[in-house]
Parts: C-alpha cells; structure tokens; sequence
C-alpha cells in the first residue's frame, strides 16, 4: 500500500531516518571545519609571523586568502545541503514528501535513494540543469 506520492510507509522511514543521518553528518563537518578555521585563524593573528604561505599581497596592498574563501565556500555547500535535507524533512511532516517541485508527479524511489533530498523527478531536474525553464502545463503559449 502506498503511503505517500507513490512512497511505501517503510520508505519514507527509511528515507526519513536517511535524511536525519545526512544532517547530523553535515553538521559534525561544519563544526569539525569551524573548530580547524578558528584555530588556524587565531594562531595566524598571535603568531603573524607563522601565518601559511598562502597569504599573499595583491596589486593594491589588500590580504588575500585562499584558505578563508574556501571555507566560506564550504560553509555555503553545507549550509545548502542542511536546507535541502531541512526541506525534504518538512515535506515528510506535510506529506508532500516525494513531489516533483515543478510538475507534482511522483519523484520515484529509485532517485530518492540516490538522493533522498531530491526536489524534481528526472525529467524537471534535466530540464533544470539545461537552464531551460519548466513553463506550467496551465501556461498560456
């Protein structure tokens, strides 16, 4: 019997406890990553002079720092990635878990899986990731 946008009730569990392990693990990587950031950047502003070699000088004198753009990066994927499994939560608690964001059909087990986090079905997700935009089936043309 299907519970859910063509989802068993045993597999939005699976997929549910799935997401929580996800988030739990993103999160165990961000404070890892803070906690390395903000001892390097603590020994860098007491020992100066043991700063890493990839503090450079550009043209107009402003410090420039690889390391620290790279983390913020970080920090945004994973910040991304919460939201994302955040989201996918919600719609388990308003079960609406499962469907295409752009198209309302079934996203399908199968991508799920693969990504439990998945907001569009196959065909809106390629649409997607082409930059064409998905137009409403009620759209005029």
């Amino acid at each position: 019997m299907k519970a859910m946008n063509g989802l068993t009730h045993q597999e939005i569990v699976t997929l549910k406890h799935r997401l929580e392990s996800e988030a739990a693990q993103v999160r165990r990587g961000m404070h890892k990553q803070f906690a390395n950031a903000a001892s390097a950047e603590t020994v860098d502003t007491i020992l100066p002079e043991r700063a890493p070699p990839y503090r450079e000088k550009s043209d107009d004198g402003a410090a420039v720092d690889a390391l620290s753009d790279e983390r913020v990066s970080s920090f945004a994927r994973a910040g991304s990635a919460l939201r994302a499994i955040q989201e996918s939560l919600d719609a388990i608690e308003a079960g609406t878990y499962g469907s295409c964001q752009d198209c309302n059909r079934h996203i399908g087990i199968r991508r799920l899986k693969a990504n439990p986090s998945a907001v569009r079905c196959n065909p809106c997700q390629a649409r997607a990731e082409r930059g064409r935009a998905h137009a409403s089936p009620h759209a005029a043309v």
